[in-house]
């Protein structure tokens, strides 16, 4: 049964894969927010309020981000907090936009790839993944799909033993659905 989900869950995300408008990674990268904070020093901003970050077509919509660059000033890396920020990305071909929507989303310019943490979803045409964690992969167009468990602090500091107080949580399992297809002639 098991390997019948993961199997599922693979053919799903074969689905989900997108090719990249050619060339977004060498667009120019544009942030715009309410309010920006700069330090020259470490090369961190800290962008407020209806933050957009766009680079080709992508798009990353949050309350808040931070950015990270290199010493040569290109983006190296922005982590986006949001209730939930939004990640888009136009692919190439058939298939719509991709959309994916979490409370944290990091994108890592140089690794190019995408982080979705925590109530993390995607959705592309009909099919709908979500999970705790997914990660894409830019350039491979591969994502995983992953629940974590969250152990409290007191069954953590058990040494291997279970205890009755403790209350360890689990996120649900990754699920995807996938929408039957409309005739127009129904």
């Amino acid at each position: 049964m098991r390997m019948m989900s993961a199997v599922a869950v693979l053919a799903a995300l074969t689905t989900l894969s997108a090719l990249a408008l050619d060339g977004d990674s060498d667009q120019p990268v544009r942030l715009d927010a309410d309010y920006i904070e700069i330090d020259f020093n470490t090369g961190e901003r800290l962008y407020r309020g209806n933050v957009v970050l766009r680079q080709g077509s992508i798009r990353i919509d949050c309350d808040e981000m931070r950015t990270h660059y290199t010493d040569d000033d290109e983006l190296d890396s922005a982590v986006c907090t949001g209730n939930p920020g939004i990640f888009r990305q136009q692919p190439e071909g058939e298939g719509g936009e991709m959309i994916g929507s979490a409370m944290t989303i990091t994108y890592d310019r140089k690794k190019e790839m995408v982080t979705l943490t925590e109530e993390a979803k995607v959705v592309r045409g009909r099919t709908t993944v979500d999970g705790h964690l997914i990660t894409y992969d830019l350039e491979t167009e591969k994502s995983v799909v992953q629940s974590v468990r969250a152990v409290s602090s007191q069954e953590s500091s058990q040494a291997g033993g279970a205890s009755a107080d403790s209350e360890a949580e689990v996120s649900p399992r990754p699920s995807i659905v996938i929408q039957p297809r409309v005739d127009p002639d129904d």
